[in-house]
């Protein structure tokens, strides 16, 4: 019984993600609609990012790039990225998408994430039949590992360079209304852009999430394979995604409220921190000019 209020949420996703799309269509004429502002972060262009997915705690996804800019200006602007293809969107091509599966793969924060949720897990007794003590611990590390892994390489690299779509988020930032970011953030994971930029149905994500939830039926524990519980992972996955997409539109507003309300001694202790400039989101670049 509890899979049909999950089937729900998640037709009631897809068809936010239905509508977006038939409105943006419908009002494109009148007024071109932006699709997304540039993602939270302090990576560069893509091939050159110096970060990991996993280590950008809000919006760890790369900007798109506009063909042929300067590094100073490689990121799109937000005023002049439409929902209709346009021909200065550019879209990662294989090699690319390699490169950022490596770089989450081989990033040190993903393993000691995994370690912390891992402790979590045995903490709270989740998932007992991994069993407890040090084996219980090394059991439920290398299955969380297999699955980030398997997860980064079907949706970062795989299905993004064969079907040729975007799977990294662009927020759409404060200039639009709390609904219209909110309905635009959980329509993300239906749609998403295709080659020439426009929308297109997310079979990429789809498809990632199927096929590394089947892969868990190869090193799960016995009473946890099979098609009922593939399909309730999916479920709860892409609601994960939802909700990640929620967070990475409107926290970033959170942290720019809470710097600007910050006390300027906060903010020089804070400058001096360790990795202080990769950590900070985009919110901290509005300093005040007599806190140095």
């Amino acid at each position: 019984m509890k899979t049909y209020p999950r089937i729900f949420e998640l037709t009631l996703l897809f068809a936010v993600g239905v509508c977006q799309t038939t409105a943006q269509t419908t009002q494109l004429p009148q007024q071109p609609d932006v699709v997304g502002d540039v993602a939270s972060g302090s990576a560069s262009v893509l091939a050159s990012a110096s970060a990991a997915e996993g280590t950008q705690p809000f919006d760890s996804e790369d900007a798109p790039i506009v063909k042929g800019a300067t590094s100073s200006s490689s990121r799109l602007d937000p005023t002049t990225l439409k929902a209709s293809p346009d021909p200065v969107y550019s879209l990662p091509n294989a090699s690319e998408n390699l490169h950022r599966f490596l770089q989450q793969s081989c990033s040190p924060f993903s393993f000691l994430t995994i370690g912390f949720n891992t402790g979590l897990a045995q903490i709270g007794k989740q998932e007992p039949d991994f069993g407890f003590g040090i084996h219980g611990f090394i059991r439920r590390y290398s299955t969380s590992l297999a699955d980030n892994r398997s997860n980064a390489f079907f949706g970062a690299f795989l299905l993004p360079s064969l079907l040729h779509q975007e799977q990294r988020y662009s927020r759409l930032g404060p200039k639009f209304s709390p609904w219209r970011r909110a309905t635009y953030s959980l329509s993300r994971v239906a749609i998403t852009r295709g080659r020439d930029g426009g929308d297109v149905f997310n079979s990429s994500l789809i498809l990632t999430t199927l096929f590394s939830k089947s892969l868990q039926n190869a090193y799960y524990p016995s009473d946890q394979r099979g098609f009922a519980q593939t399909m309730d992972r999916t479920e709860r996955t892409l609601l994960d995604r939802a909700q990640n997409n929620l967070a990475q539109e409107f926290l970033p507003d959170v942290e720019r409220f809470c710097w600007r309300h910050m006390p300027k001694r906060l903010k020089q202790i804070e400058r001096h921190m360790p990795f202080s400039s990769q950590w900070e989101p985009p919110a901290f670049s509005e300093k005040d000019s007599d806190v140095r």
